[in-house]
């Protein structure tokens, strides 16, 4: 008897100790889970500080709602998102000193992003929040004045992208208007939460749109030119709810150095001429001489040559970015030689770059080049470009990082004093966009674009207002 109560509490001990685990295990499990739930909804910052309170603005032009929502400035610490936000001890860069070139504040800025103080939300975190419509319109259709200039020319965007959810977002937030149209072709190969944000943004705002094709992206193949074109073609289906007067094409990995105003007002002197750059093809002639074939992700050269050109085109270059009139669009998409030479840009390579600057070259293309406008051409997409691989010369040119992505230099905080910021309506040459620049590797780029453009705009909206 006396042996089986003792076995009896022995397992009961057991049980005691096994549930007395379990129950601790339980507790710290909900602890846990408490302490990486979501935050709340719309508590993610896209930015670090607030160098405009849009709120100061309303209360100057109550009669603009685009500043019904205020950039507000996050708590110190730990931010609900998760990332560390800067304190007392960390001040945020200064971008006036850093658009002066001030090599001090270059350099604090740079050891700070070397200790990554200001880091970005994860692709895997903004996706947690974006993927929510209320949040996507609060934030893209909020924070800057529209003009009835810009109302009465709008404009269309067709944006080739494939990764970094929060680069994008950042940038379609500076550009985005409500009166705009725009157009995002995101490649096949993109990950599947990539798609979803990017349709999700589309399927939320009634301006903005995925083409009804879309491609498998691969650098210096024609499928570049066929994203694009299948987001201009859909945009030009759209000009009658949104009568857009150019389409800017991009890829979303720009800094922005233009107002939207200041866009349209250097396009509006134009008269319906397109606005693209044109560069010697002095060194390319064999992308087009001979065939070319897909080899995997590559494109390789064939030992067989190309037919004649057709029509006995000149062949141009200019980067792959343009601003492009509705009537230069509409020769592109539908007259027959524009047609035929698009198939036979098929079989060279990098035909981004030569596509539609060979037909904007061309005598009498309805929204082609005009010589009487050339001074006054805006330049969309700028960029450094490096053709020398030393590795001095490249930290020399490309500032503080010394990054470079095919010879061209990868925009740093370092850089911003090199940039065409300062607008000038007078000056007849102006640059929209510069090209190339990755969020990852310097925030402080897009931060600081987006506090001047802001600041621009804050004063047109003063002077329209007064």
């Amino acid at each position: 008897m006396t042996i089986l109560v003792g076995a009896a509490l022995k397992r009961a001990t057991v049980c005691l100790i096994v549930f007395i685990v379990l129950y601790m295990w339980y507790l710290m499990k909900v602890k846990l889970s408490t302490n990486s739930s979501p935050a709340p909804k719309h508590s993610i910052t896209l930015d670090y500080r607030t160098p405009l309170s849009a709120a100061n603005i309303v209360s100057v032009c109550p009669a603009s709602k685009q500043f019904n929502v205020a950039m507000k400035k996050p708590k110190k610490g730990i931010a609900s998102s998760g990332f560390p936000q800067h304190t007392d001890t960390i001040l945020p860069p200064n971008c006036s000193l850093l658009f002066k070139g001030d090599s001090d504040e270059m350099k604090r800025v740079n050891n700070a992003r070397i200790e990554k103080i200001w880091p970005i939300p994860s692709d895997n975190e903004f996706y947690r929040y974006a993927c929510n419509c209320d949040w996507i319109k609060k934030e893209l259709d909020s924070g800057y004045y529209v003009s009835e200039q810009e109302r009465q020319f709008p404009l269309a965007f067709a944006l080739n992208v494939y990764q970094s959810p929060y680069q994008i977002f950042r940038f379609l937030k500076v550009i985005y208007r409500p009166h705009n149209l725009y157009c995002i072709h995101y490649d096949k190969k993109s990950s599947e939460p990539f798609k979803k944000l990017m349709v999700t943004i589309a399927d939320c705002l009634p301006n903005v749109i995925v083409p009804n094709k879309i491609e498998d992206v691969i650098w210096g193949w024609h499928t570049i030119v066929d994203a694009q074109m299948n987001c201009i073609e859909d945009l030009y289906k759209m000009r009658h709810t949104f009568p857009w007067k150019y389409t800017i094409t991009l890829c979303g990995k720009e800094v922005p150095l233009r107002t939207n105003r200041e866009m349209v007002h250097t396009l509006s002197k134009l008269n319906g001429t397109s606005a693209i750059k044109l560069f010697s093809t002095k060194n390319d002639q064999l992308r087009w001489t001979y065939k070319h074939k897909l080899n995997g992700k590559r494109v390789k050269q064939l030992s067989s040559k190309l037919g004649p050109i057709p029509f006995n085109l000149t062949i141009a270059k200019s980067t792959a970015y343009h601003g492009l009139s509705e009537s230069f669009v509409n020769y592109l998409l539908h007259d027959k030689e524009a047609v035929k030479f698009r198939r036979f840009m098929e079989d060279t390579k990098i035909p981004d770059e030569h596509f539609v600057a060979t037909l904007f070259n061309r005598t009498g293309v309805p929204g082609g080049k005009d010589d009487k406008y050339s001074r006054i051409t805006p330049t969309v997409s700028s960029y450094i470009w490096l053709t020398v691989k030393d590795k001095n010369f490249k930290k020399k040119h490309c500032s503080i990082s010394g990054w470079m992505v095919h010879s061209i230099c990868i925009v740093s905080s370092g850089d911003l004093h090199r940039l065409d910021y300062m607008y000038d309506p007078k000056k007849d040459h102006q640059t929209f966009f510069h090209n190339k620049f990755f969020i990852e590797k310097d925030r402080t780029v897009m931060d600081c674009a987006e506090e001047e453009l802001l600041r621009r705009n804050r004063e047109d909206c003063l002077r329209d207002n007064p």
